[in-house]
Parts: structure tokens; sequence; C-alpha cells
């Protein structure tokens, strides 16, 4: 029991990520739980642009409910730069490791934190801008590493194409989808991932190749914001 009221917050990713000390669980949700454009339950989400730039966000839920939660979410809203700058420190880490793999040039910038009480629940979004994390191809967009090595996600995977972009081909089927978003769920093993969108007639961009380099997306991560929370919570 008192293992279970350890808080994790983290990101499926790939990519769990937050530790807060005495916090209750709260659990992945399903696919059907969640839309895609603004999520309220734990989840990954890529949002693509057509020049294979993407903004990543990592949805984290607290219970409200539970004492332990609603004093490490009132913490980190109080004081989010620990969250950002963990965040920022371990995606520009794969994000190094995965342009080595690919030669396309990445980066990580823009890292903010939103906050959020919906229905007791306090909700987190830790959002990035990540450069060049999809291949270009012509009008087609694919996203592939570092989510393709090994990658199991531990909530909801989100990914949104841009405006005007449809699936067109994916290495594993969706849970739930549309013509411009797929959703795979918690669990979902998605090992050698790759999801391509093909533009219905407006998209311009570069051209790139994918790349290997995974479980330290979501492990690395995982210990990333885990580490803040825990010090702040210490503090307290």
């Amino acid at each position: 029991m008192a293992e279970r009221r350890l808080r994790t917050v983290a990101l499926a990713v790939t990519m769990v990520v937050l530790v807060a000390t005495g916090g209750s669980a709260v659990a992945a949700a399903s696919s059907a739980a969640t839309t895609a454009e603004n999520p309220t339950e734990p989840a990954f989400v890529v949002d693509l642009q057509p020049d294979g730039d993407a903004t990543v966000t990592l949805v984290v839920v607290y219970d409200l409910a539970d004492d332990s939660d609603q004093q490490a979410f009132n913490a980190l809203r109080d004081d989010p730069s620990e969250i950002t700058s963990e965040f920022e420190q371990r995606l520009s880490q794969i994000a190094a490791r995965t342009a080595t793999e690919t030669g396309r040039e990445m980066s990580v910038s823009g890292v903010e934190a939103g906050f959020e009480t919906v229905d007791e629940r306090g909700v987190i979004r830790v959002s990035a801008q990540w450069q060049q994390l999809a291949d270009v191809s012509g009008d087609q967009l694919t996203l592939s590493e570092p989510f393709a090595s090994e990658f199991q996600p531990d909530r909801l995977f989100v990914v949104n194409s841009p405006e005007g972009y449809e699936l067109t081909e994916t290495s594993h089927a969706p849970a739930e989808g549309t013509d411009g978003s797929a959703q795979w769920s918690s669990g979902a093993t998605l090992s050698g991932f790759s999801t391509t969108f093909t533009a219905d007639g407006s998209a311009s961009t570069d051209e790139s190749l994918p790349t290997p380099l995974a479980t330290l997306l979501a492990l690395g991560l995982l210990t990333a914001v885990g580490y803040a929370g825990r010090q702040r919570l210490r503090q307290r």
C-alpha cells in the first residue's frame, strides 16, 4: 500500500515523468476517454508540423481528493521551473542522440508548463518544441524514432498530423484514430514504430531520415521530472 501511494507521474512515450512523495496514483486513461486535441487524462501527445517540427506534450494528472497529491500539485504549480528544466534537459539529450542517428539537426526549445483543475483532478501539461522530430519526404511526414526502439507507452500515446494531412501508413494499428490523428493505448508494444501522414494537397518541407534510440526516452524522462518532484516536496 505504501508503494502504491508513491506518486508516479511519467512520460509514456513514452514517458513517465514526475515522482512526488505520498500521492495516490491516477491510472492512465483508455483512448476512448481522452480527446486528441486537449487530453485531461495521462497522455503523451505529439503534434506534428509540415516542416517536421513538433510540439510534444506530457500530460500528468493528480488526484486532488488526496491530500498528498494536492500538496504536490500545488507545489509544482507554485514553482514549475523544476518540471520544465528537467523536461528540457531530458528531451535535449534524447534529441541529440536521435539527431546523431538520423543525420537531422534537432533541438528542443520553448518548454513550458500549464496547470488546470478538472473534476477534482490537477492536470499538468508540460510541452516543448522539438525541431525536425519527423522525417519529411515530398508530401509525406513520417514519425519513427525515438519511438521505434522498444517504446512501450505507460499512458495514452497520441500523434496528431498538421492540418491538411491524413494518416496513410502505420506500422502498428492504432487503438483509435481519424484521418489526421492516431492513438495507441497504455501498454502497447511499439517496437519498430513508424507512422506516415500524407498531405492532401498543401505541404512543403525538407528531406531527412528516421532513426533508432528509444528506451532512454521512457527511462530518461522518468528519472527526469521525478527527481524534481521529490526534491520539491522534501523542502516543504
